[in-house]
């Protein structure tokens, strides 16, 4: 997978990509048939608001809720806390909430604390992000162009059935869906179209027949990812498949943890766990998913290196990342601290096992 490079000084400042503004939110199709999702992904975390005029009882309630799950954080965490005789409500929740993001900051820096509502109680939770900020996980859609050119027809449905998988169910941008990485490509291209680009006669006509051969074959191959019949087969697909060479049995071995993934999380996506109302960042200032989950066109030259240059000076610029998150509550007493990615981490390190495999095919072919 690549990876943003985070020296800053290597890379010289470029406009932001066409067609897409600053803060602009991706366009990505989630399918109705997902299930509900987790209780804290309806709440926006938002601070908690009184009025004068309400009901008493419900402020006792509150209240109280509150500093049982403080008492209940503060345990699994050792962290010494004395409420404010002092201060009424609500003041006494706001002291006690700034009080307790210092003292975990220290205890537990890669968390974030909010105030929450579950199972009908007010109460304090962490938040813990999935740690991948300067990582692309980009999926070469070129790859299934290079597999069908190379009649290698075998291989090329089967890599058909895992990036149909990677559309529908993990959503997992095709270029059509992803407007960031779709405006990388048209700056591309208007800086080659753009008669003060110093190309000579040659390199810009051979510059555009690229550009234009890769936006023909773009479609055609986006086009037979949405086909749902690949999706459908691939079980069909993995049992037939008969691997002749290392390679194409390392891709059957990921495509079978592929499928069992699809099998133990049939309707979970990589976007399910994101959430970002925690997050401290202006919106334009935030890495969105399509920057850094996608599919992309890697060209193995000038165009994968520009797009490389492209995205590494756009991302250098984010502080902060929505990225799936997990979410502990302290409504109840907990043994332990608990924050897992069992889907996102798996997802992701078979996405890198099966970029490599992919490549090693491309290797072969031109050094074997």
């Amino acid at each position: 997978m690549p990876t943003v490079r985070t020296n800053r000084a290597v890379c010289r400042k470029v406009k932001s990509p066409a067609g897409r503004k600053r803060g602009q939110k991706s366009k990505i199709a989630f399918g109705a048939g997902q299930s509900i999702a987790p209780d804290f992904l309806k709440q926006r975390f938002a601070p908690l608001s009184f009025n004068e005029a309400g009901n008493s009882s419900i402020w006792e309630k509150i209240e109280h809720s509150f500093f049982a799950s403080v008492n209940n954080l503060c345990a699994l965490y050792k962290i010494e806390f004395v409420e404010d005789a002092s201060l009424s409500f609500p003041m006494n929740i706001a002291a006690a909430y700034r009080y307790l993001k210092k003292e975990l900051t220290i205890s537990a820096p890669l968390l974030y604390l909010v105030i929450a509502e579950n199972r009908g109680k007010t109460t304090v939770a962490t938040i813990k992000s999935l740690n991948k900020d300067y990582d692309l996980f980009y999926v070469p859609l070129n790859a299934l162009d290079e597999l069908h050119r190379d009649r290698n027809k075998d291989c090329f449905q089967l890599a058909l059935s895992i990036f149909g998988y990677l559309n529908e169910h993990a959503k997992l941008p095709l270029l059509c869906e992803n407007d960031y990485l779709t405006g990388c490509y048209e700056a591309i291209t208007e800086w080659v179209t753009n008669a003060d680009n110093e190309l000579d006669a040659d390199e810009y006509n051979s510059n555009c027949a690229e550009l234009k051969a890769m936006h023909k074959k773009i479609r055609i191959l986006e086009k037979a990812v949405h086909d749902p019949q690949h999706l459908s087969a691939f079980q069909s697909r993995l049992q037939v498949f008969k691997p002749r060479t290392a390679t194409e049995k390392r891709l059957k071995a990921v495509a079978r943890k592929f499928y069992s993934l699809y099998q133990q999380y049939p309707n979970r996506s990589f976007h399910r766990n994101i959430h970002c109302s925690h997050l401290e960042e202006e919106e334009g200032e935030r890495g969105y998913p399509d920057h850094y989950f996608s599919f992309f066109w890697d060209d193995h030259c000038w165009i994968h290196d520009h797009l490389m240059e492209y995205v590494n000076c756009d991302l250098q610029e984010m502080a902060e990342f929505e990225v799936p998150v997990a979410v502990q509550y302290f409504d109840r007493k907990q043994k332990s601290a608990t924050h897992c990615f069992p889907f996102e981490n798996k997802l992701l390190t078979l996405m890198d096992e099966l970029c490599s495999i992919l490549y090693r095919f491309n290797y072969e072919k031109h050094h074997l």
